[in-house]
C-alpha cells in the first residue's frame, strides 16, 4: 500500500508469525489511514499478534498515535497482540515522550 502524496509505504508480511506490518516513510493526517488499514488487515487475520517495524517512519503525529492506541485495543478487545519490535529514533521519542513505550517489544 501507498498513500501517494502522503509519503508513507505500508507493507503486510502475513507470511510470518506473527504478521508483520512495516511502514516506512511519514505518519501524518494524510497517510494514518493508510497504516491504520493495514493494521486492521493485520489483526483480523486471526494470527494472535501484529509485530510493527517502524524503523523506517520519518516523522509520527498525533494522527499517528490514535492509530497505533487504536491498533492495540481493538487487538486485545479479539484477544490479540500489537507490539512495535522496530522503531525509529523518532518513533522512540513520541513514544517515550507520550509515555506509549509499553507498546514497544521488549
Amino acid at each position: 500500500m501507498s498513500s501517494g502524496e502522503a509519503h508513507l509505504h505500508v507493507e503486510i508480511d502475513d507470511a510470518t508469525t506473527p504478521v508483520r506490518v512495516v511502514a516506512v516513510g511519514e505518519v501524518d493526517a494524510a497517510s494514518a489511514p493508510w497504516l491504520d488499514e493495514a493494521i486492521s488487515v493485520a489483526v483480523s487475520s486471526g494470527a494472535g499478534a501484529v509485530v510493527l517495524d517502524l524503523g523506517g517512519v520519518t516523522f509520527l503525529d498525533s494522527s499517528g498515535l490514535r492509530v497505533l492506541t487504536a491498533a492495540v485495543t481493538e487487538a486485545e478487545r479479539v484477544g490479540q497482540r500489537v507490539a512495535v519490535s522496530a522503531a525509529s529514533q523518532v518513533v522512540e521519542r513520541v513514544l517515550s515522550m507520550t509515555g506509549l513505550t509499553g507498546l514497544l517489544d521488549p
